[in-house]
């Protein structure tokens, strides 16, 4: 949930918005690949970590609250580029119901 005292100065980290998006091979298939739409300044706070075994290795997850002004076009299955960092977009709701803020659920891709 939003903090009722939440400051613009609160939104400190420079993000960048991606949508999926499929191109013709110009065989009958595709590719996939992201494309940017925007950038945006976002508050980032990690929630929780855990591991998991996935093919006899042990990977971590890590999941993060993502805030930011409210904007259009901010999708669940997008993804938020921070330099070398990437978090899929989960879920995205207005958390305190008021129209001003968004927040995501994400999580990290390593």
């Amino acid at each position: 949930m939003v903090k009722s005292d939440l400051q613009a100065g609160s939104f400190r980290r420079r993000m960048t918005l991606q949508r999926e998006v499929e191109t013709s091979d110009g065989c009958g298939g595709f590719t996939t690949n992201w494309e940017s739409q925007f950038d945006l300044w976002a508050q980032i706070t990690p929630v929780r970590s855990s591991s998991i075994s996935r093919a006899d290795n042990l990977d971590q997850e890590i999941t993060h609250t993502v805030v930011m002004r409210k904007t259009g076009g901010i999708s669940q299955g997008m993804r938020l580029l921070s330099g070398s960092r990437v978090f899929q977009i989960e879920s995205v709701y207005d958390p305190d119901e008021t129209g001003r803020y968004l927040q995501c659920d994400a999580r990290e891709l390593r």
